[in-house]
Order: structure tokens, then sequence, then C-alpha cells
């Protein structure tokens, strides 16, 4: 049963729509949805279940770069720790990412529940991320958008919950140019991708994963996120990339370039 409201998306008939997973309005594929369906192709019920991000074909122009990216880059990974990619697929009305499903939510959703985890599990999460980035770095692809909303778990009441990298729509690869954008989520973007990004200078795309991990790691532990300065000023207080990017133009155009990581200590994971 479908519980929000979504376009006529025009699925093959072996895809049975049965829900909506999540709203994508802030990206280049700005307006896609994702939605979990089954696959009746497939008879083993575990394999069945799939995940389908289907970005209107009126938004594909304006994310052409991005979204190609996304399929070429996804489609050659096959990690333990990597949501598995299946099909690309063009209906009359959408270009439609078919993934495998993963069912126990985003470890973000995990954190905001618990508040913050165990040093034990938040170290088992830690580790099964950094398999999945070196991984992908080895394949010379950089996410671009490592954050706990973009892994997910297989499921919560397992002793040792398995997690999955799940997004690569920002993903770039060391063949293409070198990065200069300041793309991402701006609580987990490395000082170098804010400063460097704003005024449109390289970075290493590769280090700014390994910071966002790190970040994902911190916000585990303590239950909120690290902040980066610019002279003194948070430049990070929100997760708008564009946003960020101003604030720095300003500051650095002001004068104050000298930048610092914090680790607030009254800052919890849903900003509040």
């Amino acid at each position: 049963m479908v519980s929000q409201p979504v376009p006529a998306l025009g699925l093959p008939s072996w895809y049975i729509l049965q829900e909506v997973l999540s709203r994508v309005d802030a990206d280049p594929t700005s307006a896609a949805v994702v939605v979990r369906a089954h696959d009746e192709r497939i008879k083993d019920p575990r394999r069945a279940a799939v995940a389908i991000k289907c970005i209107p074909r009126s938004c594909v122009a304006r994310g052409a770069k991005y979204i190609e990216r996304e399929v070429l880059h996804h489609r050659r990974l096959w990690h333990r720790h990597v949501v598995m990619f299946r099909e690309l697929l063009l209906t009359d009305s959408h270009l439609c990412i078919v993934m495998d499903y993963i069912g126990g939510g985003t470890l973000h959703q995990l954190v905001l529940e618990k508040r913050r985890l165990s040093e034990g599990l938040a170290r088992w999460f830690f580790q099964q991320l950094i398999l999945a980035v070196d991984y992908c770095h080895q394949k010379g692809v950089m996410n671009r958008d490592v954050k706990l909303e973009n892994i997910v778990v297989d499921d919560r009441q397992k002793h040792h919950p398995v997690v999955y990298v799940c997004d690569f729509g920002l993903s770039k690869h060391v063949n293409n140019s070198d990065p200069t954008t300041l793309l991402g989520t701006g609580k987990y973007m490395a000082p170098e991708v804010i400063y460097q990004g704003a005024k449109g200078l390289r970075y290493d795309g590769k280090k700014a994963d390994i910071y966002s991990c790190g970040v994902c790691l911190a916000v585990m532990l303590f239950g909120y996120y690290p902040e980066v300065l610019v002279g003194g000023q948070p430049v990070t207080s929100d997760n708008d990339a564009r946003q960020t990017g101003m604030r720095v133009k300003a500051l650095v155009g002001a004068g104050e370039a000298c930048l610092q990581v914090v680790l607030p200590q009254q800052r919890d994971a849903d900003g509040e």
C-alpha cells in the first residue's frame, strides 16, 4: 500500500510499487522520488525487494552530468558494503535507477532514535564505512556526499548490523577533471572543500570523503556535528552547500581566512 501520493512513474508491470521511501528535492536531479517495489521476476523474497530512484525526464537535462556519473560509477561497484546497482530504466515520464532495497533505515535515523551509539557499535559501523569508501577509492570513485543519511542498515535487531553506502549522485571519477565545485552536505564537508570550493580551486575528493567519514563517526559517538569556522564564524550550520559557499565567500572577501574545526558540546544530530 502506498503511504504517500506519487506521480505516475510508468514502471514496467513486473515492478509492484509498495511505498514511497523519500523525496529528493535539493540535488542536481531535483524532484526525484525514491520508492520501494517488489520485482515479480525474482522468486526469492529476500532479493525481490528493490529501491527505485525515479527522476522526472524534465529534470534529466538539468542534471545530466551528475546522473550520468551516478549511473556509470555506481554500476561498476560490487562490494559487500555498497548497495548493489541492478538496472537503469527509461519510462515515458522518468529515468529510473533500480537498486537493492535495504530495509533497516538509515544510520542517521538510528542515531536520532538513540541520541548516540555505544563505542563498540560506532566502531563496527565505521569499519564497514571505511571498507566501502576505500573500495570506491580503489576503483577511482570519489563519493563527495558521504553522510549518515546515505548509509543504510540491513536489520537493526541484529547484534552486528551490516551497513551499505547507497547514494552516488554527486560522485566523480579520478579520470574526470579535478574537483573544484563546492558540493555535498554542509555539515559533512571538509574544510578544504568549503574553502577551496568556494573559490573554485582544486581539492582532493578522496581526502574529503575521509573527512566526511570522520564526521559520521563523531556524530555516532557524541550525537552532534563538528563545525567548520572561518574567522571564528560557523559556516556549516545547515546542510545547504550553496548557503555555506555564500557565507565562506563573504568571510573570505572580508579578510577572515582562518579555518578551524570544532566539536560543539551542545549540538544534537538533528541540529537542535
